[in-house]
């Protein structure tokens, strides 16, 4: 039984900590297309 529970419990932490490393990402990625527009609008002015 202790080990059904602790197979849950890696479970449970790595889908926390793969989410956590997807939202990071994803944050990562929207700054960097804000920069690139921002670089964009400055060529332009």
């Amino acid at each position: 039984m202790e080990i059904i529970f602790v197979l849950i419990s890696i479970f449970v932490i790595f889908m926390v900590v793969k989410g956590a490393v997807h939202q990071g990402t994803f944050d990562a990625l929207k700054d960097f297309e804000e920069y690139m527009d921002k670089k964009e609008k400055n060529k332009i002015d």
